[in-house]
């Protein structure tokens, strides 16, 4: 992808002849500014009210679980959606799991539960179940949060 973009960059200038860029260091390059705009990100929302969007995706044998949070940041003056991680749940799919996963990134990144709003999820029983649902667990640990089901 990064080759791609040094293409256009580069298009008329010489030095793309001497620019190489190969998968390794293109991952590289992208794992660095990631974890720079991450922080920021971060900081961001230990800071200001938030939203948790979440579906499963299963791979062979991984389930992925992306969270997604919205917010308003301050500096842009914009709402964004950035996506905080793409965890591998290791155990079965169960409303108790992905509840714990959800809750367990947020506190690894000492983001407050507290500035959690809501939560949007599909209409999967997994998801929505009262007590042992996602949304059942989750409104169990943050009150006042907001189920929405899309």
């Amino acid at each position: 992808m990064l080759d791609r973009c040094s293409g256009k960059c580069f298009r008329t200038a010489r030095p793309q002849k001497k620019y190489v860029c190969a998968r390794s260091k293109t991952s590289a390059i992208i794992a660095e500014m990631g974890k720079t705009k991450k922080k920021g990100f971060i900081s961001t929302l230990k800071k200001v009210p938030f939203s948790i969007a979440t579906d499963g995706s299963n791979k062979g044998d991984f389930k992925l679980y992306p969270l997604v949070l919205t917010f308003h940041n301050e500096e842009t003056q914009k709402i964004e959606s950035s996506l905080l991680s793409t965890s591998a749940l290791k155990d079965d799919s169960t409303g108790v799991n992905i509840a714990n996963l959800i809750l367990n990134e947020l506190k690894s990144n000492s983001i407050p539960l507290e500035n959690s709003l809501a939560l949007s999820a599909d209409n999967a029983p997994v998801m929505i179940r009262k007590k042992f649902g996602v949304a059942g667990i989750l409104s169990n640990e943050i009150k006042h949060l907001v189920v929405h089901v899309t």
